[in-house]
């Protein structure tokens, strides 16, 4: 019925001030679309939505419908992730993902499967030794780009379909490895083959097995360079928060 309060399960993504004590808040839903609402009075120190609003948080909220954005009446927190807190490497990740899935998630374009993948992915992170902080990062992030139809191929040349056992050459415009014969055709960059095939195996492993074999950081390091350079060329995000890892 037009007007009746909803219930909203969902991931916060981002948190934005209004006036003197009011947040808008950006929210990945189960349906993998964002909701923007307001939580009046969030950031008076003795709210209840203080604490339960943080970046990362899993929550159940209870909206009101408006004029403009819906209003937050009720918020549940469903998984806060301290683990994120403790570590500022870890929490430096969690921003960068949170920022791709902000600037990727769309109010009327439901995105399947998005919302469990990216609560997996923080989880993932919350609770891995920081060695592994990089890889599930940049795991995190070539997973959501193939969510949002960003698939990088990998194993086989993109422009001819050749597979490629050791590929070295990467297309940002095209979207994948390039073989030989195509690398002509288009810019490419350069890779050494560990990490071309490390950006393979972490964009087609589940994040438990990541946490159990991690990249070294230097390759791990160039395939958050190919996750944000797809972004960039493709979607046109540039994501602020990796320049501080």
């Amino acid at each position: 019925m037009a007007g009746q309060s909803f219930w909203a399960r969902g991931l916060v993504l981002r948190k934005t001030k209004l006036k003197e004590t009011d947040l808008i808040i950006e929210l990945l839903t189960d349906e993998g679309a964002l909701l923007r609402a307001v939580a009046k009075g969030a950031r008076k120190p003795k709210s209840s939505f203080a604490s339960r609003l943080e970046l990362g948080n899993s929550v159940e909220l209870l909206c009101a419908p408006s004029r403009g954005l819906a209003i937050v009446q009720e918020c549940r927190l469903v998984c806060a992730r301290m683990g994120l807190r403790s570590d500022y490497e870890k929490l430096l990740a969690a921003e960068a993902l949170l920022e791709l899935l902000s600037k990727c998630a769309q109010e009327d374009l439901p995105q399947p499967k998005l919302l469990a993948a990216s609560e997996a992915a923080l989880d993932a992170l919350a609770a891995a030794p920081s060695q592994a902080t990089l890889s599930l990062l940049a795991a995190a992030l070539l997973k959501v780009l193939a969510f949002v139809g960003l698939r990088p191929e990998l194993r086989r040349c993109v422009a001819c379909g050749t597979p490629l056992a050791s590929p070295t050459r990467f297309s940002d415009f095209e979207g994948g490895v390039v073989c030989a014969d195509c690398a002509a055709q288009t810019q490419v960059r350069y890779y050494p083959a560990e990490v071309l095939g490390g950006a393979a195996f972490l964009l087609h492993t589940p994040f438990a097995q990541i946490t159990e074999a991690p990249l070294s950081e230097e390759v791990a390091r160039e395939v958050l360079q190919i996750a944000s350079s797809l972004a960039q060329v493709h979607l046109d995000i540039t994501l602020r928060s990796l320049r501080l890892l």
